[in-house]
């Protein structure tokens, strides 16, 4: 019937965010006044990110994220009030219609909008160790974050040996990066206190 067909429909599509939902999901992210913590608000109405992973209660949600091509952070939470009979589940070609993206995969909040981790798990995007070190670079250089105050989630084949193999002259034509610099975050990313492997389930 119907619904059945709209249903199974529903399930093989995306729903594409125009302008306006995209907007109500972008964040912005500062550091704490200690230094200490990266603190997500959403820009709409400076909303702090709710928490997606508390360790010590074993709580382990984390949100969906993308980010574009203009370094625009967006998060659909995990609970998001998403009509999903509707549109169907959240994808992250959703979120940009689509369109091209630095890196796409799953965002960990600990309590007050802290960031406390970012994995690189997408479907679609399937980005590699290279986004990975594009957004530390991002996060370190152009936004002098601390980026030990987050966890760096990559997957469990990534070492730093994917720094040395990577062709970053011709693998990643970024305007605004270069390839030193993007060598240089990859491999201190890969050594640094906040590495770790875990792969999505």
């Amino acid at each position: 019937d119907d619904s059945c067909l709209k249903g199974h429909f529903n399930t093989h599509t995306v729903h594409y965010f125009d302008d306006t939902l995209r907007e109500k999901h972008e964040i912005y992210m500062e550091m704490s006044k200690d230094g200490k913590e990266l603190i997500a608000r959403y820009k709409s109405d400076d909303r702090v990110v709710p928490t997606s992973y508390n360790q010590e209660e074993d709580y382990d949600d984390p949100h969906l994220y993308m980010w574009d091509m203009n370094e625009k952070f967006y998060i659909v939470e995990s609970n998001d009030s998403w009509d999903k009979e509707k549109y169907g589940t959240v994808k992250h070609t959703g979120v940009v219609a689509g369109m091209p993206a630095l890196s796409g995969g799953k965002a960990y909040f600990g309590k007050h909008g802290s960031v406390w981790g970012i994995n690189y798990s997408s479907g679609h995007y399937r980005p590699g160790i290279s986004a990975a070190a594009l957004m530390y670079d991002w996060m370190k250089n152009k936004m002098r974050f601390n980026v030990t105050a987050l966890h760096w989630v990559g997957r469990r084949s990534w070492s730093t040996k994917d720094c040395r193999k990577m062709d970053w002259e011709e693998g990643v034509e970024i305007e605004g990066y270069d390839a030193g610099g993007l060598n240089r975050s990859c491999y201190e990313m890969t050594v640094g206190p906040t590495w770790i492997l875990k792969d999505d389930v």
